[in-house]
């Protein structure tokens, strides 16, 4: 994370006219990563957009700043990167409106890396029918939100357990300035 204005300088010198920056959490193939407080990954996102080419598309996946944090910083970043030109946010849609079947096996996962284990299988059962058991699951209610004044679909589910443990998004809204 101190080094992504490099990164971002060395992206640009190899003549991309994009780059995505998702922070990595600590799950599945990465679960010794050590977890970056919030602070550190809000200074560098700052930093990285303060030198950043604004000719080169960023897109940015997967962060734990929302507009309905109570953190004045989160929602001051949140704010910055809708307004900054050529930025895209994107939330991760695993675990809410997303599933993954293992092509070899039928197993359903809610989500790429967390440890939960398969939902399903559809060899064994309609795809349709397993994502409505998860619609109906106790996770995935509490990642079911959409605010429309934001225009944000909350956290997936390894942000939620890693910063917003007991966190209800549904009863959270957007606070705006």
């Amino acid at each position: 994370h101190r080094n992504m204005d490099r990164i971002h300088r060395l992206v640009v010198e190899m003549g991309c006219r994009r780059h995505e920056v998702h922070p990595m959490y600590p799950s599945a193939f990465a679960s010794d990563l050590p977890m970056l407080p919030k602070d550190d990954m809000r200074r560098a996102i700052r930093g990285l957009l303060e030198t950043r080419d604004p000719g080169v598309w960023m897109l940015f996946g997967t962060l734990p700043f929302f507009a309905c944090n109570d953190d004045p910083a989160d929602r001051e970043l949140v704010a910055r990167l809708k307004a900054a030109p050529n930025v895209t946010v994107r939330n991760d849609p695993d675990g809410r409106n997303r599933v993954n079947v293992n092509l070899f096996t039928g197993n359903v996962y809610v989500t790429d890396f967390a440890k939960i284990p398969p939902f399903g299988n559809i060899v064994e059962e309609k795809l349709d029918d397993v994502f409505a058991r998860w619609q109906d699951h106790p996770l995935q209610r509490a990642v079911s939100c959409h605010c429309p004044a934001a225009r944000c679909c909350g956290p997936n589910l390894l942000v939620k357990d890693m910063y917003y443990r007991g966190v209800d998004f549904t009863k959270r809204s957007a606070v705006m300035a």
